[in-house]
């Protein structure tokens, strides 16, 4: 049995007459711009074969597509229509073509997109050709001649014709009309169609017979793919991967974009959801720019402090976690550095402020939620409270009477509902307590206050 191998596939071939030469593989129609990155996430195949995409009706398949493949491991293999044309281009990187076509883009013998496309019906009709790719009109020339059923200086005529001809016009009958008006007799034209015709040639369609044949004897087990060189993530593809890219849910197959837009015109909070999102990649940017870089002890702290605030208590509930949410350990770690590195640069941030720490910038975050009034009023009452107390509030020498810190977190956990989700040293640093101790202070106090009312 061949290996999971997903193939874009239209009007070269029905897909009935494919899945009797390779029937275990996943069909999908001609890929367009995008459809391979999506496959290698959705499908997570051994092998993808290109054979047919789209040309003008949308965009076609990129390059980079190919080399995100090979980078992950997919062995990608070209031939026949669209398929030929990028192995001929991205071969030295490691893309594997098959067949005739693909030898003559490869060698420049064949440089012309229009060599290999076709008009074709819609795909409830099976992409049903409705016009003759210029490579089977070399083809089925080629043969016709070495048959003798026609003359080298009528090839000629009849090939000229033929490329001048646009290609969702091409058909035998176009090309030998506009050979007729180039001064071949009609009757000769009638007698060149049935010979044509009895010996035509449909080299995509054998070229991909080919490639899935060949698919079909690999082992089920593959090393994965090598991808000759390092690929170059330019902003037009990381908006292909971050925006373009399909990804698979219950109802169907949906871009991340199109889950971004309906978010913003559907979810209330969506654009308080977006100005938290891009301030932590300002704050990705800014630390990027004041060389702020983040320590492998730091993103590991922040990593568990990610997974215990969901609950994710071993790597197979992270696992099931980056699937439900549509990213790859790659991706998370990078989702998880990010966090890391805002984390790193509030911390920084309040550093800086030195004696001013966070008060007016978390104040005045609750003037724009418009919760300040509540927050103020409760912190008076609770001072004036506090006043009442006398100063020796269970503390002696700095350290609680008759309970550990770690006690005292748990009794104001029970309590609050509060906990730091990191040790209380780091956290106190990051939100701008002077130190932990700063903060046992805090709870010390806040203790009294519940022994006063009983609490």
């Amino acid at each position: 049995m061949a290996p999971p191998t997903v193939v874009f596939l239209g009007p070269t071939m029905p897909i009935a007459h494919a899945r009797a030469i390779l029937p275990e593989a996943e069909y999908r129609p001609p890929a367009r711009q995008s459809d391979v990155m999506s496959a290698v996430r959705i499908d997570e195949p051994a092998v993808i074969a290109l054979i047919d995409g789209t040309f003008a009706q949308s965009l076609s398949v990129w390059h980079k597509e190919i080399l995100y493949a090979l980078e992950r491991g997919v062995h990608v293999y070209g031939a026949s229509s669209m398929g030929a044309l990028r192995a001929a281009e991205c071969h030295r990187f490691g893309m594997v073509g098959v067949g005739r076509i693909f030898e003559r883009f490869a060698s420049g013998e064949l440089i012309d997109d229009d060599e290999v496309a076709l008009a074709h019906g819609a795909a409830e009709e099976g992409y049903r050709p409705l016009t003759e790719a210029m490579v089977n009109v070399r083809a089925t020339l080629d043969a016709a001649q070495c048959a003798g059923a026609i003359e080298a200086s009528e090839a000629s005529v009849l090939l000229a014709s033929a490329k001048r001809t646009y290609f969702a016009e091409r058909t035998w009958a176009a090309v030998m009309g506009a050979a007729v008006a180039d001064g071949l007799a009609p009757e000769r034209a009638a007698e060149l169609s049935n010979a044509l015709m009895a010996h035509r040639v449909d080299q995509k369609r054998a070229d991909a017979e080919e490639l899935l044949a060949r698919l079909a004897t690999l082992p089920d087990t593959l090393e994965p793919a090598v991808l000759s060189e390092p690929l170059a993530r330019s902003h037009t593809f990381l908006a292909l991967l971050e925006r373009d890219r399909r990804v698979r849910r219950d109802a169907g197959e949906v871009s991340l974009e199109a889950i971004a837009r309906h978010v913003l015109l559907h979810d209330p909070g969506a654009t308080a959801t977006l100005d938290r999102a891009l301030g932590r990649e300002l704050a990705s940017a800014f630390a990027d720019f004041l060389g702020l870089s983040v320590s492998d002890e730091l993103v590991a702290d922040e990593r568990a402090r990610f997974c215990a605030e969901r609950r994710l208590r071993d790597e197979r509930a992270v696992a099931e976690w980056q699937r439900r949410n549509d990213l790859d350990g790659q991706e998370f770690a990078a989702l998880i550095t990010s966090l890391a590195t805002a984390r790193r640069l509030r911390a920084w941030l309040v550093a800086r402020r030195f004696k001013r720490k966070a008060v007016q910038p978390l104040l005045d975050q609750l003037r724009i939620e418009g919760t300040y009034e509540k927050a103020a009023d409760a912190a008076a009452a609770r001072e004036a409270d506090l006043a009442a107390i006398e100063h020796d509030a269970g503390t002696s020498g700095g350290e609680p009477v008759g309970i550990t810190r770690k006690q005292l977190l748990a009794e104001h956990a029970r309590h609050t509902g509060w906990l730091p989700d990191t040790s209380l040293e780091q956290w106190a640093l990051e939100v701008g307590f002077e130190d932990a101790f700063d903060v046992y202070i805090e709870l010390l106090r806040s203790r009294a206050l519940r022994r006063k009312h009983g609490g």
